[in-house]
């Protein structure tokens, strides 16, 4: 995590305006070097620079902004062609897992679900089974009756009299 914050930190609101525009360009151009092929160094350098500006006259506390705020700032105005580069860094934030959880539930799960009793069960219903198991909270708020009613439905076989 300390790494992950080392690289994208500047792209806090609270960085943007603590931090002097020397520092936030070069945590700018040591992340496009990072993403290099994400991220173009020069233009990324240029654009963080006037986003700075723009985000502190479009948000009336820029100090308290989230890369996700950041994001939707750029959505909701439409800057992506004026801060591509921006935008590309934000998701680039957003999206990366910060923790293998995630993984490493899954795979527990998958050991309860495949045991020595469903060895010889299809990858696609262990797939699917997974899934279910994985999402269990989702899963749980849908009405099985309805589901079996539905399938029951379109699976039926037609008798003609």
């Amino acid at each position: 995590m300390s790494e992950i914050n080392e690289n994208f930190g500047f792209l806090y609101g609270s960085s943007l305006t603590d931090h002097s525009m020397d520092y936030i360009q070069k945590c700018a151009a040591d992340l496009s070097l990072k993403y290099e092929t994400d991220l173009n160094s020069s233009d990324f350098i240029s654009e963080i620079k006037d986003f700075k500006s723009q985000a502190f006259s479009l948000l009336s506390d820029l100090r308290a902004a989230t890369p996700l705020a950041l994001l939707q700032l750029i959505t909701t105005y439409s800057l992506r062609a004026e801060y591509p580069n921006v935008e590309i860094a934000l998701r680039i934030f957003l999206t990366l897992p910060i923790t293998v959880a995630t993984c490493e539930r899954s795979f527990s799960k998958l050991k309860l679900i495949k045991n020595y009793l469903r060895s010889t069960m299809g990858q696609d219903r262990i797939s699917d089974m997974a899934i279910l198991s994985i999402e269990h909270t989702v899963v749980n708020t849908l009405d099985i009756n309805k589901l079996i009613e539905d399938f029951a439905g379109k699976k039926a076989r037609k008798i003609a009299i």
